[in-house]
């Protein structure tokens, strides 16, 4: 009886460096066997945190800073449009803040301008009050965000 030894992957999570692992394992590059991994994913689509998803005419971007490319021959952004074949788009940011019935630009802390005087000054105070104690140790998330940012 032959013992044939069978090549078994599970790759855990369909984002980016799994979706990676799996290609590279599909198409191995220095002419080794071809490995078809199995994927295991949580969400109802790939992409983890790579993703964007649509609902109600808008569309939602999960990806934070992950793909905010600074060079234009990124080696991420060559390996995703040349290997994967995937057609990044470029976009510029339009995000703002729904506060006190008014969209303020994001970053935030850089457009105070579009608050009401009163609200402006308070944001200041509360920020300079925290700025000089800190956040007391083993804070908790809140306590924390309240003390690096104010209230």
């Amino acid at each position: 009886m032959k013992n044939e030894k069978k090549d078994k992957v599970v790759i855990l999570g369909a984002g980016l460096t799994g979706l990676t692992a799996a290609h590279f394992l599909e198409n191995p590059s220095s002419g080794g066997k071809a490995i078809k991994p199995f994927i295991l994913e949580k969400q109802d689509i790939a992409g983890g945190l790579c993703r964007t998803e649509e609902k109600e005419g808008f569309s939602f971007d999960h990806t934070g800073h992950l793909l905010h490319f600074k060079k234009k021959d990124s080696i991420w952004k060559k390996f995703i449009e040349g290997e994967l074949r995937i057609d990044l788009k470029k976009h510029s940011r339009a995000a703002s803040i729904h506060i006190m019935n008014t969209l303020v630009p994001y970053p935030f802390q850089y457009h105070l301008a579009y608050l009401p005087k009163d609200e402006k000054e308070k944001c200041v105070r509360d920020y300079l009050k925290v700025y000089k104690t800190g956040a007391p140790a083993g804070a908790s998330f809140r306590q924390w965000a309240e003390h690096s940012f104010g209230r």
